[in-house]
């Protein structure tokens, strides 16, 4: 979503210079066309042409002092003709220390507001992922709702209603295929492993994608030993995936480093109960 809408701003960016480029074009053509032979308009043209540009993509502190700048400047050239050349100001050159400002200022407060739009809106979609607690590149539940689900069901399990186990899952070498087929070829893997993982797993067992190292984790309604025979499907079945082209060229495999804790007494916290969950999983080699 959020490239989407960079995307979105890059395309308003372009369209609007492109709108500005077309209109410049368009004013010189009827210049010379019209034989008017006015080279200050000319002059005038490009200046504004410019300083528009500039305060699109500049703030509108800069803009005003660019703006204050020309007027001081051009002002300044008015009145040295007046009264050192002797020559009579047009109506034209007291509307340029108009138009320029007007037209700069206008650009750089739409400049503005499409920034602010830009930003209401990653936030409502940062709003958006919280409420929802979908993470976008897998369609699993995110961290927060893991320590919410997880909360809720050390509840159960410390009243004796259910068995809980939690099981987190690591491809192995992470890093490495990271850096060998791309970060979005890894998302497109991801998303395959998760779905390979759903296929393992009960209704009532949940998965989420916790951390951005890779690492999965289940909430399984099981003890230990019911845990460890999902984990020995997932093994097996992670090989069933196919290999993408980029990880057959540099001949890579895909295995998993899977931890397995059942829920006791001793344990406090969700926190405990996962870092007891990721110890054991660095005994899985």
């Amino acid at each position: 979503m959020k490239n989407t809408l960079k995307n979105a701003v890059q395309k308003i960016d372009l369209y609007f210079i492109l709108l500005l480029a077309f209109i410049y074009v368009f004013l010189n053509i009827v210049v010379f066309v019209g034989n008017t032979g006015d080279l200050s308009f000319i002059i005038m043209l490009n200046i504004l042409f410019v300083l528009t540009v500039i305060s699109y993509f500049t703030s509108i502190v800069f803009c005003l002092i660019s703006c204050i700048v020309f007027i001081f400047v051009y002002g300044s050239y008015i009145l040295y003709s007046a009264l050192i050349l002797q020559k009579t100001a047009t109506t034209m050159s007291y509307l340029w220390i108009a138009i320029i400002p007007l037209c700069c200022i206008l650009v750089a407060f739409f400049r503005t507001y499409i920034s602010e739009v830009e930003q209401e809106i990653v936030k409502f979609n940062i709003a958006s992922e919280t409420i929802v607690g979908f993470d976008e590149s897998t369609n699993l539940l995110n961290e927060r709702m893991f320590y919410y689900e997880l909360k809720r069901y050390i509840a159960m399990a410390s009243r004796g209603y259910i068995k809980v186990s939690l099981m987190l899952i690591k491809l192995k070498y992470f890093d490495s295929i990271v850096r060998l087929i791309g970060t979005n070829a890894m998302s497109e893997l991801m998303r395959d492993i998760g779905i390979k993982i759903g296929e393992f797993t009960r209704i009532e067992d949940i998965q989420f994608f916790v951390d951005e190292k890779g690492v999965f984790s289940l909430i399984l309604i099981s003890d230990a030993a019911g845990a460890a025979i999902v984990r020995d499907r997932l093994k097996n079945g992670v090989k069933e995936i196919e290999m993408q082209e980029k990880m057959k060229l540099f001949s890579l495999y895909l295995e998993l480093k899977i931890g397995i804790a059942e829920y006791n007494d001793e344990l406090t916290s969700a926190q405990e109960f996962r870092e007891l969950a990721e110890k054991n999983m660095e005994f899985d080699v």
